[in-house]
């Protein structure tokens, strides 16, 4: 086999040059792709793990809030015993406690009645039958209001 001329070898040359630019061209586009992604993947991370910590920061937050709403709740009082009954006047301000709870406390009246005054449901809704009372205002004096009570 004759040895190649100097054009020749200058063409083999220069063709494998073009495929090692390309070749090299390819890899640098394959490494700035790997960079790309690499990076996209570490702000992918960071972002996680910020969502993380602020997920624990809610639940906690929650929990206080929980425990918040369980030290809140109404203590019950002592209910009246058998036979135990309120004279007129403290079934009046029970039923005044009532109207009042209606107007602020929508449906669970009653049950908030029942736990700040000891009394329980069904008597409350008798003393309100019994009394049958529709409370006006008598006197209005310096912003203060005065209900008519019955004697104790």
């Amino acid at each position: 086999m004759p040895f190649p001329s100097k054009r020749r070898s200058a063409m083999t040359e220069n063709s494998e040059k073009g495929r090692i630019s390309i070749t090299n061209k390819r890899i640098e586009a394959d490494h700035q792709i790997l960079d790309a992604l690499t990076e996209e993947n570490r702000q992918l991370r960071a972002q996680l793990e910020e969502q993380k910590v602020l997920q624990m920061e809610l639940r906690s937050a929650l929990e206080r809030a929980e425990q918040r709403g369980h030290s809140l709740e109404l203590p019950t009082l002592a209910r009246l015993g058998k036979g135990q009954t309120l004279c007129d006047k403290s079934k009046v301000i029970v039923c005044r406690v009532l109207q009042f709870a209606r107007a602020n406390c929508g449906q669970n009246a009653v049950e908030w009645t029942s736990s700040v005054t000891g009394i329980k449901r069904q008597t409350l809704r008798t003393y309100e039958q019994e009394t049958d009372i529709h409370l006006s205002v008598t006197s209005v004096e310096e912003g203060t209001l005065a209900y008519k009570l019955p004697p104790c």
